[in-house]
């Protein structure tokens, strides 16, 4: 006899979930700046709030998975100096599938720091663009991502 719905919805919420989780700290689709190339860094925060808070959320660098973010932790990106587009990724919703929510476009120089800001939505999250002020101010409330 088959599974009753609700026994199975609650495993494909239980797979869901661990599998949100498992996604975290660096990803292998970000490659390493080259020796002789001029290097910057993307800071990603994720704010701290009760919404979302169990998912890891995976941040996107020019469409390649660079790193999975817990709710309220911060990630540093090595990236080659120039314009990037970080997105974010998120599981679920009605299909229980990865998908991009949101995108910042950003431009670093060389040896400087770009800090976006994650948040979630309703959707799945946002993120923005933050001052260097503002960015120095979240890292002392969140923790470092371990890689």
């Amino acid at each position: 006899m088959g599974e009753p719905m609700k026994t199975r919805w609650l495993r494909l919420l239980a797979v869901s979930v661990a599998l949100s989780g498992c996604m975290h700290g660096r990803l292998s689709g970000l490659a390493a700046p080259a020796p002789d190339e001029q290097v910057a860094e993307v800071v990603v925060i994720r704010t701290s709030n009760v919404f979302g808070a169990t998912n890891s959320f995976l941040i996107t660098v020019d469409g390649h998975r660079a790193w999975g973010i817990r709710v309220g932790e911060h990630a540093r990106l090595k990236v080659v100096a120039g314009a990037h587009r970080v997105g974010v990724e998120c599981f679920g919703g009605w299909a229980p599938i990865w998908r991009e929510s949101d995108a910042a476009e950003v431009r670093v120089e060389a040896n400087a720091i770009a800090y976006l800001l994650v948040s979630p939505d309703l959707d799945c999250a946002s993120i923005k663009a933050i001052t260097d002020e503002a960015g120095r101010d979240w890292l002392g409330r969140t923790t470092p991502s371990s890689p």
